[in-house]
């Protein structure tokens, strides 16, 4: 599988010719424009657990973030909001 730019998808679309075309040589021209689209590279999902430090708060195991005392009262958070990583136990804490 491949991941396209959706932005300049729609730049190409935009800049296409909006004259009558046949619907032959219009599919054509979408075949061309996806087919030489750049790919990007989907991030791979980054893994965490809250796990409770020796001073009884939670902290993230992928990036050692501790969520002020203030933060707690906010609900559960299912990604960590420093780095992002996706919360194994997410609705464990909090």
């Amino acid at each position: 599988m491949q991941l396209i730019d959706v932005g300049e998808a729609l730049m190409r679309m935009a800049d296409a010719p909006v004259c009558t075309m046949d619907s032959l040589t219009t599919k054509a021209y979408i075949y061309a424009a996806i087919k030489t689209l750049p790919t990007i590279e989907a991030e791979p999902v980054k893994h965490g657990r809250w796990t409770t430090s020796p001073t009884g708060y939670p902290f993230c195991t992928n990036c050692d973030w501790c969520p002020e005392e203030d933060d707690m009262t906010h609900g559960r958070y299912k990604y960590c909001p420093n780095c992002g990583a996706l919360m194994e136990n997410g609705d464990e804490y909090f």
